[in-house]
């Protein structure tokens, strides 16, 4: 079965059972290579306590999937040695919904959908097994990189309005993408700077959404101010 067949009766299950809203939608191929910087680190191997991570399936049992990121892009390996891709939906805190595709080890075609969730340094997959005939519970944990929660109070109220940055932590890119900073809470008088301007340059340096693109590899520092606090992300492309 081709992957928009697949897709196509995914949507009309789901409509008929009246829970359309949980699937984030099918990973479409795009003529855009663009990583999208996101704030959360999900890398990391998935198992669970009672072996099987996936409550039904065909083919050989699923006990564990490598997941590995970069940026919203996600690849995973199970213990068969298949390889699912996708990537992150909406991102927000330490939250994100997701989709991946691939096949079981009898060539029947999956799509895994849900949401994976951070708090510190502990990683939590809960997502469907789609397949044309079957639709079964994926529960799964693993240790991730630190959650960062970029809320530091400064002078002034941030204490009780922090400024935020997002998506925040580290952010890797490639030379010829860009990715967009949205600053929030604080004053609302947000100026943005980069502290070496020969690595790459900001679209604006005043309003509470900029787009940094990069201009040669290296490590950037982007930041933003509100007068009373700052905060900081770093770049490496």
């Amino acid at each position: 079965m081709k992957k928009n067949n697949l897709c196509t009766f995914v949507f009309s299950l789901l409509y008929v059972a009246g829970i359309f809203g949980f699937v984030v939608g099918c990973d479409v191929e795009s003529g855009s290579d663009v990583v999208r910087g996101v704030s959360v680190d999900f890398t990391g191997v998935y198992r669970n306590d009672n072996g099987r991570i996936v409550t039904r399936q065909t083919g050989a049992t699923v006990t564990e999937l490598n997941l590995r990121q970069q940026g919203d892009q996600l690849e995973a390996i199970d213990n068969n040695g298949l390889i699912f891709r996708g990537s992150l939906g909406s991102v927000r805190d330490g939250s994100a919904t997701f989709n991946l595709s691939g096949e079981t080890t009898v060539g029947q075609e999956v799509l895994i959908s849900g949401t994976l969730n951070g708090e510190n340094t502990a990683g939590t997959m809960r997502a469907n097994w789609i397949e044309p005939t079957i639709n079964a519970i994926v529960f799964a944990v693993a240790t991730i990189s630190p959650v960062v929660t970029n809320t530091v109070p400064g002078n002034g109220d941030g204490g009780a309005n922090p400024l935020t940055i997002r998506p925040a932590g580290t952010i890797s890119i490639s030379v010829n993408n860009n990715v967009t900073f949205t600053a929030g809470g604080g004053t609302g008088n947000y100026q943005w700077q980069v502290n070496n301007q020969n690595l790459g340059f900001l679209s604006n340096t005043t309003g509470s959404t900029v787009t940094y693109t990069p201009s040669r590899n290296g490590t950037q520092r982007v930041t933003v101010t509100d007068g009373n606090q700052t905060q900081t992300t770093t770049v490496t492309h």
